[in-house]
């Protein structure tokens, strides 16, 4: 055989060899495994020229349907659609109006061709066919393409626009794609990714991502280089990417154009998910924002090859979007409306209880973890040793305490299977005295569990596969000492029934999920699921926890909250913080206030704790404290987890946090920057809080703010 005949064989054979990973229990890997082409390893087809509006190209655009003062059109030209605001006069354009140096599109797709990734826009690299009804217009968009490697693209994309209630929805039913290509995977698909863009420099303008809490993109400027923003919604899927601290707890997304909006908000293939933003630079690009989804779950091995998931997502994926104007263009405005379609989706409650009890002290006390000065685990706070605590806190005048009890059951924080797990830490006289103690000062005890996770020393027998060989794991954090294995999505409800029985057999009113509201993840064995199905299967567990306890999530991400009475350590900081043009805003916050009461991370543990103190009653949080019990004969006061170095602090922080109480409920209704360093965030009925970070006094709007410190005005 030839040396080229020889060479071109073992190249199809890394190409199309499935290599299958024989782990411990006997799961299987259910993935193929590519050599990255590092040069085409995401590929712009150019050769063709994208369509573009003109300037008077609404003229030949047809209208579809008018609601509630908006209109949707089609271009039946270039296969493109618009939408008019009547309010505002603003027409928001799914690809721009003006040719800007860049492909685009109303859709795209990326597909995978000899282990190389390429990008497919609908306008240039697709013809299309239309089909209008009542209300909607369906757009079936045929990529017919050779790719440089000789390959041929031949996929039909099917996305139905709609509008209905003055709501544009964006959809595709993945089940009726259809792909005739022989050597093509589809990746991705990302619809209207350009909708609304353009490369203005206006003052006021921005790109809102869910980042953390929120974060804008300021419009103002076009740098020379700006990476673009990747947010995965619920955070990266631990089955197959390395976790980088990226979190968005709500799939939503949007723009501000002077006094015009638009919010979208992700319905359908949330979990599948990526928002991504981009900046107009100073010769190319646009600044744009929308999300793309992974149908094919893909990753990059330790190797260097690209491992491609046989799991194929065959669901729905849909966005709907909604437009706004006048004062309600703007981040908090975008919180509104995605409160809205979330409450009629079903992701939140339809209403907001009246708050009643006393205003709330969210506790995290550690009992059973990882001692770092002694290298091992131990009993870090006792039962007898909690009431302790919890008496001091209610003799300083502390009260509407929610305790969240870490590490109660075997392994403590490092806790094993809870399917086999029981509870270790004291004796049950102690746990006696300190349940009647709490009832009778209607203090709210939540033991914290981990339902999806368990450390290594006592782990699942069915556990999640990872994309790229080998089990899905959890590093270990604080107080842990060891990994934790995340168990098979399929056993999530056997091991919730070992669970109830435990909790059904003690007088704790209220049980805390440390992973099932902050992880989300799949299963890339030979039978395993998606994300979508996961969250479905954990949403399941955590209603019948809530049937007959109180529920306290981790994190906060959005399919785990609807049935929460508490959050604890919910983000007010976004990955990409410190990226220029970018600010930090509680759009989160925005969403969530008045369904429950939340808090952020503990305010001890923070560098300053008097600006956390501070971000807390700017973001409408109630205080967060987490403690062990130290003697501080014993012990070094500074350690922030020692109860004896912020008690005081907390009481302090508690009592002026309380003069809020009565806006627990209350939406959140405005939020800005008054001046440097100064935020002012407005409640419905016209209560304003503005908090001060200066080390000086300011007035703003005749209101004079202390130092480090804020003020109620209504």
């Amino acid at each position: 055989m030839s040396k080229t005949k020889l060479l071109s064989l073992l190249a199809v054979c890394l190409i199309f060899l499935v290599m299958i990973f024989t782990l411990k229990g006997g799961k299987k890997a259910d993935a193929e495994y590519f050599n990255i082409n590092e040069a085409a390893e995401e590929t712009v087809l150019e050769e063709n020229k994208s369509l573009y509006f003109s300037e008077k190209s609404k003229g030949k655009m047809k209208k579809v349907h008018t609601s509630e003062m908006i209109s949707l059109y089609c271009d039946e030209e270039t296969g493109s659609i618009a939408v008019y605001d009547s309010s505002s006069g603003k027409l928001w354009r799914s690809i721009p109006k003006v040719y800007a140096g860049v492909k685009t599109g109303t859709a795209l797709i990326e597909v995978i061709s000899d282990g190389a990734v390429y990008t497919l826009y609908s306008q240039g690299d697709s013809t299309f066919q239309i089909e209008t009804g009542e209300s909607f217009v369906k757009l079936l968009y045929d990529f017919h393409k050779v790719l440089p490697d000789k390959n041929e693209v031949k996929i039909l994309l099917p996305v139905t626009f709609s509008l209905q209630s003055g709501t544009l929805t964006a959809e595709v039913d993945c089940s009726e794609i259809e792909n005739e290509s022989r050597k093509i995977i589809l990746k991705s698909i990302s619809l209207l990714p350009f909708f609304g863009a353009d490369r203005e420099e206006i003052k006021g303008n921005y790109l809102f991502v869910p980042d953390g809490p929120g974060l804008t993109v300021d419009l103002s400027d076009n740098p020379k280089e700006f990476e673009p923003l990747l947010i995965p919604v619920y955070g990266e899927d631990v089955s197959k990417d390395k976790a980088e601290g990226k979190e968005a707890l709500i799939g939503a997304f949007g723009i501000k154009k002077e006094s015009s909006a638009f919010v979208g908000i992700i319905e359908k293939g949330t979990e599948l998910a990526v928002i991504k933003a981009n900046k107009a630079l100073s010769e190319t690009r646009l600044n744009s924002v929308g999300a793309f989804f992974e149908i094919t779950p893909t990753g990059v091995t330790e190797k260097g090859k690209l491992a491609v998931s046989k799991n194929v997502y065959n669901g729905k994926i849909r966005v709907s979007y909604r437009f706004l104007s006048s004062h309600n263009a703007d981040y908090i405005g975008m919180a509104s409306a995605a409160r809205e379609v979330l409450i009629r989706n079903g992701s939140l409650p339809m209403a907001s209880e009246k708050a009643e009890s006393d205003y709330p002290f969210n506790l995290s006390i550690i009992g059973v973890g990882y001692d770092k000065n002694t290298n091992q685990t131990r009993i870090l706070t006792s039962y007898s040793q909690t009431y302790d605590i919890l008496s001091s806190l209610m003799a300083k005048g502390v009260s509407g305490i929610n305790l969240r009890y870490r590490g109660l059951f075997d392994g403590g924080i490092n806790q094993r299977n809870i399917a086999k797990a029981e509870l270790t830490l004291g004796n049950t006289d102690e746990l006696g005295e300190l349940t009647s103690f709490a009832k009778a000062q209607n203090i709210s005890i939540f033991p914290e569990v981990k339902l999806i996770t368990a450390s290594k020393k006592g782990s699942f027998r069915d556990k999640a596969v990872s994309l790229c060989g080998g089990y899905t794991v959890k590093n270990a954090g604080i107080f842990e000492a060891y990994d934790s294995d995340f168990i098979s999505p399929e056993k999530i409800d056997t091991v919730n029934e070992y669970l109830l029985i435990k909790l059904r057999e003690t007088d704790f009113d209220g049980v805390c999920f440390a992973d099932a509201g902050k992880y989300l993840y799949s299963d890339f064995s030979r039978n395993g699921v998606l994300r979508t199905e996961t969250s479905e299967l954990i949403k399941k567990e955590l209603s019948s926890a809530s049937a007959n306890k109180k529920l306290m999530v981790d994190t906060g991400n959005l399919y785990g909250v609807k049935l929460a009475s508490a959050v604890v350590n919910l983000p007010s900081i976004s990955f990409y913080k410190d990226r220029e043009l970018c600010t930090t805003v509680p759009f989160a916050e925005a969403v969530y206030h008045g369904f429950f009461d939340y808090s952020l991370t503990p305010i001890n543990t923070a560098k300053n704790s008097e600006t956390a103190f501070l971000r807390s009653v700017e973001y409408g949080a109630v205080p967060h404290f987490e403690w062990y019990y130290a003697d501080s004969s014993t012990e070094k006061n500074k350690d922030e987890y020692n109860y004896n170095s912020s008690i005081n602090e907390a009481q302090l922080y508690y009592q002026r946090m309380s003069s809020l109480s009565d806006l627990r409920d209350a939406r959140i209704t405005a939020h800005e920057k008054v001046k440097k360093n100064v935020y002012m965030t407005e409640y419905e009925g016209s209560t304003k809080v503005y908090v001060n970070y200066k080390n000086t006094a300011v007035t703003v709007d005749g209101v004079t703010i202390e130092p480090r410190s804020f003020v109620r005005v209504g």
